[in-house]
């Protein structure tokens, strides 16, 4: 749309210059031979946009359908993957209970030894085992007498 001329928009009533003015007339149309050769060419252009935009659309569905195909298999590898964590779980967890019993009966036996080599030292040196007690309770006693009156 054409805006319309200023010395038009001068001349005219005010009513007129509500109109509003199309810059064509039909002699700028030409004849009917130059008007079919512009009607081809616009068909032509037509054609070939509607040809681009065709493409353009079967290619965005062709990558919808094989974002539909990846898609279908996340559900699948996720519960491939839940399975594995979890047999892997079960397995750790059973290690672990292995290995807590083991350092449990470990730490048993060294207990038991420590007590029964504690208790063979005492009854072949008697004298030595209430030296060292008497000692132990000395320390600790001077040890808490200490801390008391630190206050």
């Amino acid at each position: 749309m054409a805006e319309p001329k200023a010395r038009d928009i001068a001349e005219r009533t005010p009513a007129e210059n509500l109109l509003p003015e199309y810059g064509t007339t039909v002699s700028e149309y030409g004849s009917s031979a130059s008007r079919m050769s512009k009607s081809a060419e616009e068909s032509a252009r037509l054609e070939s946009t509607a040809r681009r935009v065709g493409s353009a659309v079967g290619d965005a569905a062709a990558s919808v359908r094989q974002v539909r195909k990846q898609l279908e298999v996340v559900p699948r590898k996720m519960s491939e993957l839940k399975d594995q964590m979890a047999e892997r779980g079960s397995d750790a967890a059973q290690q672990f209970a292995e290995k807590a019993q083991e350092s449990w009966r470990q730490a048993r036996e060294r207990a038991l030894r420590a007590r029964r080599e504690i208790i063979a030292a005492s009854q072949e040196k008697p004298f030595h085992a209430i030296a060292i007690a008497a000692g132990a309770a000395f320390v600790l006693g001077v040890g808490l007498r200490i801390w008391r009156n630190r206050d």
